[in-house]
């Protein structure tokens, strides 16, 4: 997708925006950016997403329940769990 076309697109949906909020919130996004430019804020987007590549670059780890079990043990309540129950009722 070129830079032209994706301008376009952008300015389509910002002709249909009809809340002044988000109108506001566009225009200081704009307005804050030291270099006019707002690409420092969307980091590295993709034209298309891989799922083969994703799980390449980030492989599944299995669960280490003992770590796990070892943070959970670590956990420290300000409350027992009969207070914290009878909060919720």
């Amino acid at each position: 997708m070129s830079i032209e076309v994706k301008k376009a697109q952008l300015q389509r949906q910002l002709a249909d925006v009809d809340e002044l909020w988000l109108l506001l919130a566009i225009e200081k996004l704009l307005s804050t950016s030291e270099d006019n430019s707002i690409a420092h804020l969307s980091g590295n987007i993709e034209d298309s997403v891989d799922i083969a590549r994703i799980k390449a670059e980030r492989p599944l780890r299995p669960l280490d329940k003992e770590a796990f079990d070892q943070l959970i043990s670590s956990l420290t309540w300000e409350q027992s769990i009969e207070e914290l129950e009878n909060d919720l009722q």
